[in-house]
């Protein structure tokens, strides 16, 4: 992930579970890790490699006003490039494919919650409280049996940013209200409005991945594209009969526009 200090933009790995490498570039191209891979320190005394004090396994890894966060299931660690300082913290973190990095912040999803570290170093906030119930597993289907979203559906939610709504974008699956299976359920958080929409994706595919593209054929607008594993859908699309931005119709409208086959 790239960065920067007072010297020059640097790029932030993990080397192991314990350890960042901070790695650049010299002058003629050639990579200061296959040059000296055993410095620990730049001329100038900054430090090359950081050693984490959290426990357990790395779950994700972010970068946020020059701030290193090393994402764990119970907690984070951050390391501030400018001042060296570094403190570790309890969070909720569960699912790896759902840390987004927007220009509010850092989200994902817990066990628990949808979780929000704002941009300008304010505390983490819980985003989804007014519908937590659903979330946590603690509400249940109309027979008492299911949560309507399971550890396993927490596990394996993936997560974009829409920069045309200016909003995180969460996938889940969710067990439907009688039982009788699961839907595919977008949920997108608006920061700028503190509100959440839903929306059930039908006949799309199961979604698999979210990207990001800056061009899409000769338009130079932010798109936001979610893969699934029959074709792409492409945010925003807001004509015709697709006010919902993607390839779900009005009752009665033609399928088409907003799915690009593969």
């Amino acid at each position: 992930m790239k960065s920067a200090r007072n010297q020059a933009a640097i790029q932030v790995v993990d080397e192991d579970e314990s350890t960042l490498r901070l790695t650049c570039y010299n002058g003629s191209g050639s990579h200061e890790d296959d040059n000296l891979p055993d410095i620990t320190a730049d001329a100038n005394g900054n430090r090359q490699l950081i050693a984490l004090n959290g426990k357990g396994v790395m779950q994700g890894l972010a970068i946020g006003r020059d701030i290193i966060t090393v994402f764990r299931s119970t907690e984070a660690e951050t390391f501030d490039l400018q001042s060296g300082s570094q403190s570790i913290f309890d969070i909720d973190f569960l699912a790896k494919e759902s840390l987004v990095k927007s220009p509010y912040g850092l989200t994902w999803a817990g066990r628990t919650g949808i979780w929000f570290m704002p941009e300008d170093g304010r505390s983490i906030r819980q985003i989804n409280k007014r519908w937590a119930n659903k979330y946590d597993g603690s509400m249940m289907t109309d027979d008492g049996t299911t949560q309507y979203v399971t550890d396993a559906y927490r596990s394996a939610i993936i997560s974009g940013y829409d920069p045309y709504s200016k909003g995180v974008a969460f996938f889940m699956a969710m067990t439907k209200k009688d039982n009788s299976g699961a839907e595919y359920v977008l949920s997108t958080y608006e920061f700028e409005h503190d509100r959440w929409t839903f929306k059930v994706l039908g006949s799309t595919g199961i979604p698999k991945y979210f990207a990001q593209k800056t061009r899409i054929g000769s338009t130079d607008s932010a798109k936001l594209i979610l893969g699934t594993h029959t074709g792409l859908i492409q945010y925003p699309n807001i004509t015709g009969t697709y006010p919902y931005r993607d390839s779900e119709t009005v009752a009665g409208g033609s399928s088409g526009s907003g799915f690009q086959p593969m």
